[in-house]
């Protein structure tokens, strides 16, 4: 009985004490949750401060936000946000192709001879008279060989700032060389090669990052880098969208109506003139919205950017069908990929980074995601590179403006001054013709008429060569030592110039009165250029209904007016090929007159007279306007050349 009492005592005390511990369990256990709700509490609290904090950066918060981005310090510290270097990486590879592939193909069509081999003149810009060496054919083969060399490494991403800096300077030198060469396509590859070169392009999809150079160890760009690609690229499409609001344009639509007709003539299509305008105005107001309006579809978020990359293949491609533009419009459509969110090209090529050998090889270049992406601190655009950004935009802003400061009584279009280096592309159709007077005394009745279709000029310079007037001097300045003249009795020179504008009649471009050779081909003021006459003087439908009509009858003509109390003296040479020319008057008062008979004869609108040939006569106009037609049984070229008028036409004849 004890032993049964003891146990009984022994599992009573070991009830009370496991009694004792599950209380104190239950009062941990009680504790514990208390102390969870009170975690869970202060974790609710804390969630809606910051809550509370998100709305209020949201709310007026973000207004000052907005408001530090619009200050001076605040602009510069977002530009130097960092921002994923894919569609600049992308954008170079895709930039550098074009850049081989145009070399390639100048080389294999043999132009560098036909552009470089200067036999016996060669024009410059005016900054580059004295700065540029014509160098041997030899060596510009040799240049060649570097600039190809210097695109594929840029392409390839090897020494790629170096490489993009000597594909700038080899390039700019070919065109300094010779300002024949101007191309506003040149001008733009070569702003974008200069770019590459002062920004990191070679990051990612380059040589350079999959041997870890330093210049290439960041994940990231400044946002400033991105956004210089782009305001180029705005800056081409704005004011060539700007340069497109002219009268002949916009209300005329042209020259787009005159290069389909002569395209839709030369295939013999059967299309109606109507037809043929409506195509040419077409063309023309679509250019002008694609150009002024693009740059900011392009900008704007999406679906509007999607629509503008839409916009954009469209144009592209039917500017390389219809002109022939080399490289170009494949490089634009390769600018797209500029304004492609970096993030969103980052996480494709992330998705196809298992089926690219070059991605899975090169950790440096492999596309990642934007939670991926190694966050370089943010820094600050330094001083240098500020002064960089304010030029290089205030250059571009300014320079296709530069033509107002020019001439107050004519347009850019008239004079050509200012029309380079301002995205002014396809805006004319010239025709001009130009005859120089030599004399070697400025005293004396004894002139000379220069023979220029027997000097050595390739036919690209010819065409610059007559369409602008800086080019006119230079070649007038070399044309004073040529027969009559020589260097010690260089001879003075006044031109016969005479310009077809969009399908305007002749007229002339410059005063025949003025020695050409004593002109400063820097004096801004050029008093000598003769303004461009009303279109009130004529008629353009009616110019175009005696066209076509001639068309069919398959004779050619030239339309011709001149100014008030003015004389246009000339002849066509018999040996040129013309059997027969005849000159009607369509308005005003034409007065003939020839050195056989010395009769005057009054012309009104309506009447024709058959020119003789091989004689000298002068057509005169009274106290208004006059416009006049020649009708002649032979080619352009040839017409032209028995006027000892040079021409485009008279060249590829001659």
């Amino acid at each position: 009985m004890h032993g049964f009492g003891e146990c009984h005592f022994r599992v009573r005390g070991s009830l009370s004490q496991n009694n004792r511990i599950m209380e104190a369990g239950h009062t941990r256990l009680a504790s514990g949750l208390e102390m969870s709700v009170n975690r869970n509490n202060a974790g609710d609290i804390r969630r809606r401060k910051k809550d509370q904090e998100v709305k209020n950066v949201s709310g007026k918060e973000v207004e000052e936000i907005g408001k530090d981005k619009c200050t001076k310090e605040g602009m510069w510290s977002w530009l130097a946000d960092p921002v994923d270097p894919m569609s600049l990486c992308l954008f170079r590879m895709l930039f550098g192709l074009g850049m081989v592939v145009y070399m390639v193909r100048l080389m294999q069509k043999s132009s560098v001879p036909a552009n470089f081999n200067f036999p016996e003149l060669n024009f410059h810009y005016p900054l580059a008279r004295s700065y540029v060496t014509t160098l041997k054919i030899e060596y510009v083969y040799i240049m060649t060989w570097v600039t190809l060399i210097s695109a594929t490494t840029m392409m390839i991403g090897l020494f790629t700032k170096i490489s993009a800096l000597v594909f700038f300077i080899t390039f700019m030198w070919f065109n300094a060389l010779e300002k024949c060469r101007y191309n506003n396509h040149y001008y733009f590859y070569a702003n974008l090669a200069f770019l590459i070169a002062v920004t990191g392009c070679g990051q990612k999809f380059s040589i350079d990052s999959y041997f870890g150079r330093r210049s290439t160890a960041k994940n990231t760009v400044a946002r400033w880098q991105l956004y210089i690609f782009q305001f180029m690229i705005f800056v081409c499409y704005f004011f060539a969208g700007i340069a497109k609001m002219n009268y002949d344009w916009s209300l005329r639509g042209e020259p787009m109506t005159l290069w389909a007709s002569q395209k839709i003539y030369s295939e013999h299509y059967a299309i109606t003139p109507f037809m043929i305008k409506c195509i040419g105005h077409f063309l023309s107001i679509g250019g002008l919205f694609f150009d002024t309006f693009i740059g900011f579809i392009l900008l704007s978020p999406p679906p509007f950017k999607y629509f503008g990359f839409f916009l954009t293949m469209i144009f592209h491609v039917s500017n390389h069908f219809l002109f022939t533009i080399g490289t170009f419009p494949w490089v634009m459509l390769a600018t797209n990929f500029l304004f492609v969110s970096p993030d969103s090209i980052s996480k494709v090529f992330a998705k196809l980074k298992s089926i690219t050998a070059f991605n899975n090889n090169d950790t440096s270049a492999q596309p990642e995601g934007e939670e991926k992406i190694k966050k370089e601190p943010k820094g600050d655009v330094p001083r240098k590179v500020r002064f960089f950004l304010v030029c290089f935009v205030c250059y571009h802003l300014l320079m296709p403006l530069r033509h107002w400061v020019y001439m107050e009584h004519s347009t850019v279009n008239w004079t050509m001054t200012g029309h380079q280096f301002s995205w002014r592309m396809m805006l004319n159709d010239e025709d001009v013709l130009l005859r120089l007077h030599a004399k070697l005394d400025v005293n004396s009745e004894e002139e000379f008429i220069q023979n220029i279709y027997s000097m050595r000029m390739n036919t690209r310079q010819v065409k610059r060569m007559i369409t602008d007037l800086d080019l006119i001097l230079q070649f007038v300045n070399y044309c004073t030592t040529v027969s009559p003249g020589t260097n010690e009795n260089p001879a003075n020179i006044k031109a016969e110039i005479w310009k077809s504008l969009n399908g305007r009649p002749f007229q002339r471009w410059v005063d025949s009165e003025v020695y050409l050779n004593k002109i400063d081909p820097d004096d801004w003021s050029q008093d000598w250029i003769l303004p461009m006459i009303s279109d009130e003087v004529f008629d353009f439908e009616e110019l175009e209904k005696i066209r076509t009509i001639n068309r069919e009858k398959k004779i050619p003509t030239a339309f011709f007016m001149e100014r008030p109390n003015e004389a246009f003296s000339t002849f066509h040479h018999e040996w040129a090929g013309c059997q027969r020319i005849d000159v009607t008057c369509l308005r005003g008062e034409l007065f003939y007159k020839n050195d056989h008979n010395f009769e005057e004869q009054k012309l009104v609108p309506g009447m024709s007279i058959k020119i003789p040939l091989s004689t000298k006569y002068a057509l005169y106009t009274a106290d208004s306007p006059a416009v006049w037609m020649y009708e002649y049984y032979c080619n352009d070229g040839n017409f032209h050349i028995g006027m000892d008028m040079i021409s485009v036409p008279g060249w590829l004849t001659s």
